[in-house]
């Protein structure tokens, strides 16, 4: 199993960064060098599940090469709202 590399790990970061400038973004090592994204962002509050989830996705699609967005395993995005509600 290899890990993602740095290189690209930032990458996606600084892609959720640029367009949820207000959120916190982590992206993570997968299985196979791929990477799993967890966005915080109050844009997400009051959204449905699908709406959060076209939104992080529509991001990726625009952002990333074909070769990269097959290298995003996930994308968790919560609102706040929604972690305070959990702890």
């Amino acid at each position: 199993m290899s890990r993602a590399s740095t290189d690209f790990k930032k990458r996606v970061e600084k892609v959720f960064e640029e367009a949820f400038p207000e959120a916190v973004v982590d992206v993570s090592s997968g299985y196979g060098g791929n990477v799993h994204v967890v966005l915080v962002s109050k844009r997400f509050n009051r959204m449905s599940e699908e709406d959060k989830q076209a939104l992080a996705w529509d991001v990726a699609r625009g952002q990333l090469a074909a070769d990269e967005l097959l290298r995003v395993s996930i994308i968790f995005a919560y609102g706040p709202r929604e972690l305070k509600a959990v702890g």
